[in-house]
């Protein structure tokens, strides 16, 4: 549930210097506990390179996909994001939580997605599966260097910024 955002992508990242952007670091742990969890909810994870996917998790298909294309620390922030996803939209019907009009109503009934409305509600949901990521990362027991989480989250958001207002409305 993640639009593609090319500034993710590990070629086209500004800052190289390993000890700074998590070359350096290891990543695996933190991964394969995320991937366990979502294994343990009945969800698989598909990585790929190619530029055909986006980062998101498919509630039809119970399946989040991430690209590869991107350092390991945003594989890891971005495998979180989607697990954030999954916990607030993809579990039993009273414990589902989203913006009324955004991916619930997207998924679950029928939306206009033409609509501000339901651009503003993905935005927000978007805003809260960021912000669940670091609550989930707390439960799991998984470190987080939360600024460069927020600094990846921010560059992640200004995508559906761009996305909600960069589309024609239609009159509901």
């Amino acid at each position: 549930m993640a639009r593609d955002n090319s500034d993710n992508d590990a070629r086209n990242s500004t800052d190289l210097d390993s000890s700074r952007d998590g070359w350096d670091v290891s990543y695996d742990e933190p991964i394969a506990e995320l991937t366990d969890w979502l294994r343990k909810k009945g969800w698989k994870v598909k990585w790929y390179t190619s530029q055909d996917h986006i980062d998101a998790a498919s509630i039809d298909d119970r399946l989040v996909t991430v690209t590869k294309r991107q350092i390991p620390r945003h594989r890891y922030y971005s495998l979180l994001h989607e697990c954030a996803h999954v916990d607030l939209l993809a579990g039993p019907t009273d414990t589902r939580q989203g913006e009324k009009w955004g991916y619930l109503d997207l998924f679950y009934s029928q939306v206009n997605e033409r609509t501000l409305r339901h651009r503003v509600a993905v935005v927000i949901d978007e805003i809260h599966a960021w912000e669940h990521g670091l609550k989930l990362a707390e439960k799991l027991g998984l470190s987080i260097d939360t600024t460069r989480y927020r600094d990846f989250r921010n560059r992640n958001l200004k995508s559906y910024f761009c996305w909600a207002i960069d589309r024609e409305e239609e009159i509901e």
